[in-house]
C-alpha cells in the first residue's frame, strides 16, 4: 500500500493541470488539511482558472503571510468566489493587511469568516479601510478569537449593516 503524503496529497483536485480543466468545481473544502506556504500557489492558480468555484473553506491550515500575500494576489482577480472560510488560519494582522488589499479589487465576495484569528485593532482598522472600497461583502465574522476594540468592531457592523440596507 502507498503511503500518502497529506502535504503532496491534499490538494489533488487542484494542482496545475486539474484546475486548468475542471470547469464544474463550485465548492472546495480543504479545511484543516494541514496546507501550508507550499500549498498557497495551487490555491492561487485555483482562484484564478476556476470561474466556477463559489465557496472555498481554507480553515484551520497555517499559511503565513507569504502564503497569504499568493492568495491574495489571486483573489484580486477572482471573479466568483462569493464565500471564503478563513477561522482558525493563524492569519493574524500581516496576514489580513494581505487579504484587504486583495479586497479592494475583488467585487464577487459576499461572505468572509475570520473568526479565531488572533487580529487585533491594528488588522480590523484595516479591514475596516479596505470595507469602504469593497461594496460587495455583507457578511464578515470576526469575533470569536479576535481580540479588536469595540469602536473598530462597531464601525465594521455599520458599514455592513448599510449594505444589507441598501440590497433589500
Amino acid at each position: 500500500m502507498e503511503k500518502r503524503d497529506p502535504k503532496r496529497d491534499a490538494l489533488p483536485d487542484v494542482s496545475p493541470s486539474q484546475s486548468t480543466y475542471n470547469t464544474s468545481l463550485t465548492c472546495l473544502d480543504v479545511g484543516d488539511c494541514k496546507l501550508t506556504d507550499e500549498s498557497a500557489p495551487h490555491i492561487a492558480r485555483l482562484l484564478h482558472s476556476n470561474h466556477t468555484l463559489t465557496e472555498l473553506n481554507l480553515s484551520a491550515n497555517r499559511f503565513t503571510a507569504t502564503g497569504w500575500r499568493e492568495i491574495a494576489r489571486a483573489l484580486q482577480d477572482n471573479h466568483s468566489l462569493s464565500s471564503l472560510r478563513l477561522d482558525y488560519c493563524s492569519l493574524e494582522d500581516a496576514g489580513l493587511v494581505e487579504l484587504c488589499d486583495a479586497l479592494a479589487h475583488n467585487s464577487s465576495l459576499k461572505s468572509l469568516d475570520l473568526e479565531g484569528n488572533k487580529i487585533t485593532g491594528k488588522g480590523a482598522s484595516v479591514l475596516a479601510e479596505a470595507l469602504k472600497v469593497n461594496k460587495s461583502l455583507v457578511d464578515v465574522t470576526l469575533m470569536p478569537g479576535n481580540t479588536i476594540e469595540d469602536t473598530i468592531l462597531d464601525s465594521i457592523k455599520a458599514l455592513l449593516r448599510d449594505r444589507r440596507i441598501e440590497d433589500k
